[in-house]
């Protein structure tokens, strides 16, 4: 290495201790005081600590600004670890190790996306939705998925034993010396479980399996097909159900983990998603799948946030808050499947707009937006297709 390059890693290793050193003292010490003042709370959805969300923030552009501007300071793995390393060394301690600690974990994040921004993004798109139904955002996953995920990039020349040194220094480094943190996690996790909404959320997810499993690997027919068995099943169950009380009670003692109150005597959520997901899904490609995600995580985004800031009434008890949520979801999920699978490209105005329709109809269809979000934002973006 030359004098010169010697001169720029030295720049750029300044640059980087430089940033971990920042923060702004009258924004933390202002949070502070708003932690204190709201104690525990009691509530459907785990509690969300805004220092918590300002630490994680932080972190994540940290590490984000000193890999971009530092890029043409310094080439390679090698040198993206120790800038990160000098980051996190210049990150002062906070009151709260356990917020220190998250901080921590987000600058390296935020390092691995500045790289990989494309590829990094499902992941981003996770721990959002992590933090929103969980209140946290659990060091585990977040710092195991992401490199795993530099693996599976097509066409991309994988770091190799770097990579591997990597993942043990973050280990040492920032797991192994915070026990308590991931204990506290892990305390957080089994409570979260025991709410009926933090359930239900959970429940839904699993229904990216038909547009991110099913339908890259079956095909649209896979999708239709699946869809339909599923309609067949749920449907006939409803009529029995309604009208065959012992039937109606076996039900509701399987579904009570996640069932609400009104689903007892009406039809079920589940039962409404299927049928929607499968009318969407005689969509043209990929239409239907990015239909089917818009319905998938913008409702339960709209949820997340409407409850616990509900801001703006502005129709049948819908929140302007949990409108934009869900807008945001239905976008950034659409952006992340059309990132991962280049061959459904889709023109942003296209997804635009079935995403303001998804939007809308969630706002105003009450308790049938599971039924009706995909159909209709599968239809917006068909009539523009036309």
């Amino acid at each position: 290495m030359d004098q010169r390059s010697l001169f720029l890693l030295f720049v750029s290793l300044l640059v980087a201790y430089g940033t971990g050193k920042f923060h702004i003292a009258r924004v933390e010490n202002r949070l502070s005081r708003v932690r204190s003042s709201l104690g525990s709370l009691e509530s459907e959805l785990p509690f969300i600590d805004p220092f918590s969300i300002y630490m994680v923030f932080m972190g994540f552009i940290k590490g984000l600004l000193v890999i971009t501007l530092t890029a043409g300071m310094s080439e390679g793995w090698s040198w993206t670890i120790l800038k990160t390393a000098f980051i996190i060394l210049g990150n002062r301690s906070v009151r709260n190790r356990h917020d220190g600690t998250l901080q921590n974990s987000f600058v390296v994040f935020g390092s691995i996306y500045a790289l990989y921004p494309l590829e990094t993004s499902p992941v981003l798109l996770v721990a959002v939705t992590l933090f929103l139904t969980f209140g946290e955002v659990y060091l585990p996953v977040l710092i195991l998925l992401t490199p795993a995920l530099l693996f599976l990039i097509p066409g991309e020349p994988g770091p190799g034993i770097v990579l591997n040194i990597y993942v043990l220094l973050l280990i040492l480094w920032i797991l192994i010396p915070c026990r308590d943190l991931l204990k506290y996690q892990y305390d957080r996790l089994r409570s979260a479980f025991q709410l009926r909404a933090v359930r239900r959320k959970l429940y839904r997810y699993c229904g990216f399996i038909f547009p991110c499993i099913i339908y890259p690997f079956g095909g649209h027919k896979a999708l239709m097909i699946s869809l339909a068995i599923g309609t067949l099943i749920l449907w006939p169950a409803e009529l029995v159900r309604k009208y065959h009380p012992p039937f109606r009670t076996m039900t509701m003692k399987i579904m009570g983990p996640i069932a609400k109150e009104e689903e007892r005597e009406g039809i079920t959520g589940t039962s409404k998603y299927i049928l929607g997901c499968f009318m969407a899904s005689l969509f043209p490609d990929p239409l239907n799948a990015l239909s089917i995600i818009m319905l998938t995580l913008g409702d339960p985004w709209a949820v997340l946030i409407g409850r616990r800031a509900p801001m703006g009434k502005w129709f049948n008890g819908k929140s302007a808050s949990g409108s934009l949520a869900c807008l945001a979801a239905c976008l950034s999920a659409s952006y992340v499947f059309i990132l991962m699978k280049p061959s459904c490209f889709m023109d942003f105005k296209v997804i635009l707009a079935g995403s303001l329709v998804a939007t809308l109809v969630e706002g105003v269809s009450g308790k049938w937006d599971n039924l009706f979000m995909a159909p209709a934002a599968a239809l917006a973006m068909w009539f523009l297709l036309l």
